[in-house]
């Protein structure tokens, strides 16, 4: 059963399904909390993330890898020509991802330890190959985007407004890798794209046409 923990300024049940997450958004007043053992403190309000079109949502169920997962937090973020969400996928005891969706699209990725002396920002550019792994990945896409919203419970702390450089590139066998530069760290990623039926989900939210 998820720990469920008083809001520090509402008193709102918050649920932390899981004890990997530490950060969450109050679904009913927005604060944004930090959780420390049993206690919460706010870090300040956020404006609340409004649902879009998409079937999924925060408690969906499914499976990846014959793993179960749940989704636990959704970051928006947007760039210049649009935007996408970014699910936190909580596979317990098994580990984390994320499921990325775009006007359709479906990708999971995972992130991975950086390797020795990664290329920096500035050396990367749309065609440049990067070997990681014995195998080479070239840059398909490099792109400022920015936190429009979050939600829900996530295992770290992020905040409306905040700034970040992604850099995708393709790599054999479908798969890919996305580098992110934010607020003086990079992130690596790897992961496949795939059909939403693929992940088997339920307890999805009730849209025309689905």
């Amino acid at each position: 059963m998820a720990l469920q923990l008083p809001c520090s300024s509402c008193g709102g049940a918050v649920p932390f399904p899981s004890k990997a997450l530490f950060y969450a958004v109050c679904p009913y007043c927005g604060s944004m909390l930090v959780r420390k053992d049993l206690h919460l403190e706010s870090l300040g309000q956020v404006a609340l993330l409004q649902d879009d079109y998409s079937p999924l949502q925060i408690g969906a169920e499914g499976s990846c890898g014959g793993k179960s997962f749940v989704l636990t937090g959704r970051i928006r973020r947007r760039w210049a020509e649009g935007g996408w969400n970014e699910w936190f996928m909580d596979f317990g005891d098994e580990g984390e991802a994320w499921l990325a969706e775009a006007q359709g699209f479906y990708s999971v990725s995972r992130p991975e330890p950086l390797p020795k002396s990664p290329p920096g920002l500035e050396q990367l550019q749309v065609g440049t190959v990067w070997e990681l792994g014995n195998k080479r990945y070239q840059v398909d896409d490099k792109r400022e985007a920015v936190v429009e919203g979050i939600a829900g419970q996530l295992p770290f702390l992020l905040k409306p407004g905040e700034k970040s450089v992604g850099v995708d590139f393709s790599g054999p066998d479908g798969r890919f890798a996305t580098l992110e530069f934010a607020a003086g760290e990079t992130r690596l990623y790897v992961g496949e794209y795939l059909e939403l039926p693929d992940l088997r989900m339920k307890n999805l939210r009730e849209l025309d046409g689905w």
